[in-house]
């Protein structure tokens, strides 16, 4: 492709991408309301704090709490890079930046397609299928790790090639690895499995420098260089969270090892979250759990990273390119990622932790279909006395359209059905801000903690703190609204167990009571 091609796809997309944005008024789901919030707090407070409390993993002592304990900060600084660029705090502006770099997405996958398949409709074709993304397309522009994960993934599988293509002469100390370790750290910023992409980097050095025994020590010296382009970024985080955590790791986080179900997540007291706990579940348990997460992430390989029909010309992509230095260290990572999200984090991963780590992957998975189009193609022109320049005019155009179609049908139903819910995507907070007016209505309270489901986006839309409710049954629910001093609780169907636990158990009658009722909302009074 010419440089004039990546400038003309550069403008599709982010003009693709700026329209798109204009739909979503709100973040539709916790996730984007969690790292949207977050990066409001740090352009107005300039911290790392959350004001509310979504799990109990870490034990925090008040509802004002350190931030960042369980997912990682890197995306709602870039939201906040966008509020504090445009001087606005409106959704739109908190994703310039991901806008941005979803428009840089398609390059790279054009950029990969030619360098397996050098010519330009393989480039234009990547390209466009990055633009029109299956099931990503209703998060690439939210304040989410998707994007960013899509991004440095890229970015890093980049700087392998030029730290292919570029050696630095005799010495072999190859300065490429830098970009290397940066996208990794950025990576790690990003998502906590971002981790697996730093002996990702390490690898990479012997994949680009070899095993021979006469370079080991310049390949030594390259690992260096990988790690501190590393710690470029992430050494200040490790370091803030020694100073609030005294550890590296928040070490309420190692407790996700031994969940038993998806469940235990925001089990509370989290002590009970044991190795002995994890054990007693049985055996049996423990396999068909992981069975049923490898089940469900491969369908997400298939469904996400596939778009379903681009699924078997990646794969014929991919084995055409299997000595690719690129595609080695692509598919190594791609199996260290679903290994991480089916055997260590079973539930997590197949309840969307593998798709959103997939992403990392996704512009190499794209490049690969120009490949496994142009093997098909001429098996056609082998077999079938197919023309090659007619049969790229034909299935190329076809499999963007086919894209586009299935994008836009999967953009409409999230519109229409949430992330969450049936509820419609910019109506998703409408339920908390009804909450909160009949509330402030009945008892003038503003700032009284509130007990929800979904604590980050009842705060970002009403201001008001709030907490999770607890897995744990009456005890738990007790526990948390005394220790946390909650004074309401709301009560939805996402929540049947409790709703079950308010008919049967009379302790709940006598602490907790009834308020009002909107839109399925059942709202109580705490009386300790």
């Amino acid at each position: 492709m010419k440089k004039s091609d990546y400038g003309i796809l550069f403008l599709v997309a982010l003009f693709f991408f700026s329209l798109l944005a204009t739909f979503q008024k709100v973040p539709g789901y916790m996730d984007a309301e969690y790292y949207f919030g977050q990066g409001i707090r740090l352009v107005q407070h300039h911290d790392f704090v959350e004001n509310f409390i979504w799990n109990y993993l870490n034990d925090p002592s008040s509802v004002s709490t350190p931030g960042f304990a369980f997912w990682l900060p890197g995306t709602s600084i870039l939201a906040a890079v966008g509020m504090w660029i445009s001087g606005n705090s409106d959704f739109f502006y908190a994703r310039l930046v991901f806008i941005l770099m979803a428009a840089c997405i398609p390059l790279m996958a054009a950029f990969f397609a030619t360098i397996f398949l050098p010519n330009r409709r393989a480039g234009w074709l990547a390209g466009l299928l990055a633009v029109f993304s299956g099931l990503y397309i209703p998060f690439i522009t939210l304040t989410e790790t998707f994007t960013p994960y899509m991004f440095f993934g890229g970015l890093f599988f980049t700087s392998i090639w030029f730290a292919i293509r570029n050696p630095a002469g005799d010495v072999k100390i190859n300065l490429w690895f830098i970009g290397t370790g940066v996208a990794a750290g950025l990576l790690s910023l990003i998502r906590s499995d971002g981790l697996l992409w730093l002996p990702g980097g390490f690898l990479a050095v012997f994949f680009v420098g070899g095993l021979k025994k006469k370079v080991w020590i310049n390949q030594l010296v390259n690992m260096f260089i990988v790690l501190l382009g590393f710690a470029l970024v992430m050494a200040p985080w490790y370091l803030r969270n020694l100073a609030v955590f005294n550890a590296m790791f928040p070490s309420g986080n190692g407790l996700m090892l031994w969940l038993t179900k998806y469940d235990d997540l925001f089990a509370y007291p989290s002590v009970g979250l044991t190795f002995s706990s994890w054990i007693s579940s049985g055996f049996g348990n423990f396999a068909l759990d992981r069975l049923s997460a490898l089940g469900g992430n491969l369908q997400t390989l298939f469904a996400a990273g596939g778009a379903i029909f681009l699924a078997p010309m990646m794969v014929i992509g991919f084995w055409k390119q299997r000595r690719s230095t690129v595609i080695k260290l692509a598919s190594i990572l791609l199996v260290a990622i679903l290994a991480a999200m089916t055997l260590i984090f079973p539930y997590a991963g197949e309840r969307g932790g593998f798709f959103h780590s997939l992403s990392s992957v996704q512009v190499i998975l794209w490049s690969l279909v120009p490949v496994g189009l142009e093997v098909i193609i001429q098996w056609g022109v082998k077999h079938r006395n197919w023309k090659t320049e007619r049969s790229w005019r034909m299935f190329g155009p076809a499999l963007v359209v086919v894209a586009g179609i299935f994008s836009a049908m999967i953009f409409s139903q999230k519109m229409t059905n949430s992330n969450a819910s049936e509820i419609p995507w910019n109506q998703t907070q409408n339920d908390f801000v009804s909450i909160e007016d009949k509330l402030i209505e009945m008892t003038n309270d503003r700032d009284g903690v509130i007990m929800v489901n979904n604590p980050p986006g009842y705060t970002l839309a009403t201001g008001r703190p709030g907490i999770m409710i607890p897995t744990g049954g009456t005890s738990a629910l007790l526990e948390v609204s005394e220790r946390y001093d909650a004074q309401y609780l709301v009560l939805n169907n996402e929540r049947m167990d409790f709703i079950a636990l308010f008919q049967n158990d009379y302790r709940l009658k006598e602490y907790f009571d009834f308020m009002f009722e909107v839109a399925g909302n059942s709202v109580y009074e705490y009386k300790p």
